[in-house]
């Protein structure tokens, strides 16, 4: 009995603190706090009560890290180790390790890109090209950690179904920001292709491959949206109006991603430029984006590089048509 009462106590402590601590004093006690808290769950029995304990500290955690300014999330990332899930808990430790990444693109960005909203400037669209190429790798790569936490099994056992449910609400409302994120450094991307370097252009070229999968399965989660009053996340845009339009978005781009630049032309645009294996750039980048527009795209690519002779097994085959 007297167990159970400190951890409800804890419980209520942790969830007071997800308002977001206000200053680096306040910072500092939560964060002790939390790491405390997981290490007492590590060590329960497993059961499905100690999972759903682990998950809800994970997602207190996750919602301080959202709440407030910099100040926590920038405490956070210079310790991202205390975010850690014990072995026992598989959901807890793939959701560990979405938020170890989101930390560590705040750590080199120093910039919270899954909570930037549409009443925000895009910081996409300030920043240098540089900053541009540097800053969207680290965006798909926590998209990409994101969309890689299948909680769905915690949705099974009535235990752990509503702390499981909550913490794949956070992953779509973080999933709508860095989303909206990435849809900007494309856009970049398409502006500034004439002008990349050729080391830039190789890790363009990946990134733009790996687009339209993260299309696909950004539909998958915006899916499993819940909005049942004790799951769904307060004081936050995450509404299903806001998911539906995400679901809006996500579908315009796979429908572009899919016919006009991020098409198998594109990526042998980007490429062509960026070696120098064409002469006349303008030319190749005006007929590139005519077949595009004339839903030509794998022709396109044959042709274009064809004529051009820039295709003779220098072109990655897994961009070729």
């Amino acid at each position: 009995m007297a167990q159970q009462k400190d951890r409800a106590s804890s419980n209520r402590r942790l969830l007071s603190s997800s308002r977001g601590p206000g200053d680096g004093e306040s910072a500092k006690v939560v964060l002790k706090m939390l790491a405390r808290r997981l290490k007492e769950v590590a060590g329960y029995q497993i059961s499905s009560a100690s999972l759903a304990a682990g998950l809800k500290t994970l997602s207190v955690w996750h919602r301080c890290i959202n709440s407030g300014d910099d100040t926590f999330v920038t405490l956070c990332a210079r310790y991202p180790h205390l975010v850690e899930s014990p072995p026992t808990n598989p959901a807890g430790q793939l959701y560990a390790a979405y938020l170890r990444e989101l930390l560590a693109t705040f750590a080199v960005c120093k910039h919270a890109y899954h909570r930037e909203t549409t009443f925000d400037e895009p910081r996409m669209r300030r920043i240098s090209e540089e900053m541009v190429v540097e800053e969207s790798q680290l965006i798909e790569c926590q998209l990409r950690r994101l969309v890689a936490c299948d909680m769905q099994g915690g949705l099974i056992d009535h235990k752990t179904r509503n702390s499981t449910q909550y913490c794949i609400n956070l992953l779509i409302l973080d999933a709508i920001g860095l989303f909206k994120a990435l849809d900007g450094a494309v856009e970049r991307l398409r502006e500034m292709v004439s002008s990349l370097a050729k080391s830039d252009a190789d890790k363009m070229v990946r990134l733009f491959g790996n687009y339209e999968k993260l299309v696909d399965k950004l539909t998958a989660l915006a899916g499993q949206a819940d909005f049942r009053p004790d799951v769904t996340v307060p004081l936050t845009a995450f509404d299903e109006a806001s998911v539906e339009d995400f679901k809006r978005k996500i579908a315009s781009a796979k429908v572009s991603a899919r016919a006009t630049s991020c098409c198998l032309c594109y990526l042998a645009l980007i490429w062509a430029c960026a070696t120098g294996a064409i002469a006349d750039r303008q030319r190749f980048i005006c007929g590139v984006q005519d077949s595009c527009r004339s839903g030509e795209s794998r022709h396109c690519v044959r042709w274009h590089t064809g004529s051009h002779n820039i295709n003779g097994g220098t072109l990655p085959t897994v961009y070729s048509a």
